[in-house]
């Protein structure tokens, strides 16, 4: 683990960060795109108000991407490796995708401490590509240990280069225009060099020789080089606590406890009625799978843990679906694996005096299980940012309109999601939606012109059909060419 410190006056005064905007460049099929958020386009005071940005958009149009590229985000300021399966977020063509994340970065107002009433900029630009492993490096994962077949991992891996943090704003009360403050693009390991003092002090040999070392091992890990948990030693041993050191710190503490990303391999596992993610918030935030297939043992500190994070989503579980609680149940006293003591314990829906399994409910309500921790974390937490992919599946048109209205009018944090169904277009915010376009080169727009009357929901339909103002859209597709390739595919079978 990465030996870096918060000072107790440091920890009271942290920042609220958000994601103001997004730039994407040969990743998949955006060729390019950008993606501002509220607190990108206007000033919102520190713990104010919530922040939401719906994507939509047709099939295989850019949404999936936006959420990908937050997902790698979240690695490489927590000092992850970046997992292989994203290599393939690369354009073969170009041979590298780039990323850059413009951040609101908001200090507490008045008090003593020096970074008080600061609001800054910051700029965090990264490059990835993929690298073909040795054959001897490609393991193969097994999906059950009772079947034969198997999934080979991917023959890439992704290599992280070109990292740039740049800076503006309030610096400890004094403004800076926009410039780097670490650059790894440069002849030297970090530079520039004033800026590379603030956080390894002055350089001699042992230093570049530490240097040097890292940087290799972040690129053959996947690494981020400058969040790289050997780096962060390296800075807390030298920055003298600086404000960039504690700048650094500050996006690390939130890419690994206030960043969450909700993809599809997560919930397919709960489509799957094989285990529901729980978010525990401990000295890190780590998902514990909690099997829903069959009952599971389990520790007394775990049971202990569980039955609380269980009893507090039931609290807003029973006002989403009337009634509707859920407990884990202890069945038993059972020896664990090591000899220690535990319990035998199954998760249990409870409505009213009825009770079932949870692996007995429906999808809609084991996702809304899972999906609570994050609505709940997003409204109550200014800091907190969820990025959220295909948020509707399995969530009744109206309640997913009233959850997203209770987030905008009484939340407090951010929340980015990807949808299909129309009726957040009907209760949010018009520039809380952003659309994907047809055009690789500007991937996403926001529709312009709309008043405040007008419903977003029919002007998106309406120019998907008619094109009065964008003929970039939607891709047309024709129902009679439908027809006519499901009969030829017919003839076929």
């Amino acid at each position: 683990m990465a030996k870096y410190r918060f000072t107790s006056e440091h920890k009271i005064n942290l920042p609220t960060i958000r994601i103001a905007s997004i730039e994407l460049e040969n990743f998949k099929s955006v060729k390019h795109g950008v993606i501002s958020f509220n607190c990108g386009k206007k000033y919102i005071p520190f713990g104010t108000q919530s922040d939401i940005l719906g994507i939509y958009g047709q099939n295989g149009s850019g949404k999936t991407s936006a959420i990908e590229a937050i997902s790698i985000l979240k690695y490489l300021l927590s000092g992850k490796a970046v997992p292989d399966e994203y290599s393939d977020c690369v354009d073969i063509h170009a041979g590298y995708a780039a990323m850059s994340f413009t951040l609101d970065v908001q200090y507490p107002a008045g008090g003593n401490y020096p970074t008080n009433d600061d609001i800054r900029k910051v700029v965090y630009s990264v490059k990835i590509a993929r690298e073909e492993k040795e054959k001897d490096d490609i393991p193969h994962i097994f999906i059950d240990n009772t079947l034969d077949d198997f999934i080979p991992s991917s023959k890439y891996r992704v290599v992280v280069f070109d990292e740039v943090l740049k800076i503006s704003g309030t610096i400890c009360g004094k403004k800076t225009p926009l410039k780097p403050f670490v650059d790894t693009t440069t002849k030297a390991y970090i530079g520039p060099s004033t800026k590379a003092k603030m956080l390894l002090g002055v350089l001699n040999e042992d230093k570049r020789v530490a240097l040097g070392i890292n940087k290799q091992i972040a690129r053959s890990g996947s690494r981020s080089f400058i969040f790289h948990p050997q780096m962060l030693e390296l800075y807390s041993d030298n920055s003298d606590y600086s404000p960039l050191y504690q700048l650094m710190i500050e996006l690390r503490l939130w890419g690994s406890q206030y960043l969450f990303v909700v993809d599809s391999k997560s919930t397919g596992l709960i489509r799957l009625n094989y285990m529901l993610p729980v978010y525990i918030r401990g000295e890190n935030v780590d998902m514990v799978p909690v099997p829903i297939n069959k009952p599971f043992t389990i520790d007394d500190d775990g049971f202990d843990m569980l039955s609380e994070v269980f009893d507090s989503l039931s609290e807003v579980l029973k006002e989403i679906v009337p009634g509707l609680t859920v407990y884990l149940r202890n069945n038993g006293s059972t020896l664990l694996d090591d000899g220690q003591p535990g319990h035998l314990a199954e998760l249990m829906a409870k409505r009213g005096e009825t009770e079932i399994p949870l692996r007995g409910e429906s999808d809609g309500v084991r996702k809304l299980i899972s999906t609570l921790h994050f609505l709940i974390t997003a409204y109550n937490q200014q800091s907190t940012t969820i990025a959220y992919d295909e948020f509707d599946a399995g969530i009744f048109e109206y309640l997913l309109g009233e959850i997203l209205m209770v987030l905008q009018t009484s939340g407090k944090g951010q929340f980015i999601f990807t949808s299909h169904n129309m009726r957040p277009l009907e209760v949010l915010n018009k520039d809380s939606i952003c659309f994907t376009t047809t055009d690789p080169e500007n991937r996403y727009i926001k529709l312009t012109g709309i008043g405040e009357t007008n419903n977003l929901r029919r002007v998106y339909y309406r120019e998907i059909a008619m094109h009065d103002h964008y003929d970039n859209l939607y891709s047309e597709t024709k129902r009679n060419h439908i027809i006519s390739a499901m009969r030829k595919a017919g003839g076929k079978l």
